[in-house]
C-alpha cells in the first residue's frame, strides 16, 4: 500500500517537471537574459535586463520578448509582463 502511494507521488512530480511548472533558477535566468543582452546590446537597459531575469525565472521557457526597444518581456500568453515583487 505504502509502496503503492509513492509511487504515485513520483509519478505526480515527474508529470509536474515534464511540463515545465515554474521558472528558471536565478542563474538559468541570468544566462538566458546575458545572451539577449549581447543580442539586443541597444535594447537592453539595466532595468530591462532586470525585468528579462524577472520574467525568466516567473515564466522559463515561455518568456517571450516583444520585439520592441527598450525591449519587453512578457510571459507566453500573457498580455503583461510579470510581477517583479
Amino acid at each position: 500500500m505504502v509502496r503503492k502511494a509513492l509511487g504515485g507521488v513520483m509519478f505526480v512530480m515527474l508529470l509536474a517537471a515534464a511540463a515545465g511548472c515554474g521558472g528558471f533558477s536565478e542563474a538559468k535566468a541570468k544566462d538566458r537574459c546575458d545572451q539577449e543582452r549581447y543580442a539586443k546590446s541597444q535594447c537592453m537597459t539595466d532595468t530591462v535586463y532586470e525585468e528579462c531575469v524577472d520574467c525568466y525565472m516567473q515564466c522559463g521557457d515561455s518568456c517571450e520578448a516583444l520585439a520592441k526597444c527598450p525591449e519587453v518581456y512578457s510571459c507566453g500568453g500573457a498580455d503583461e509582463t510579470p510581477d517583479p515583487g
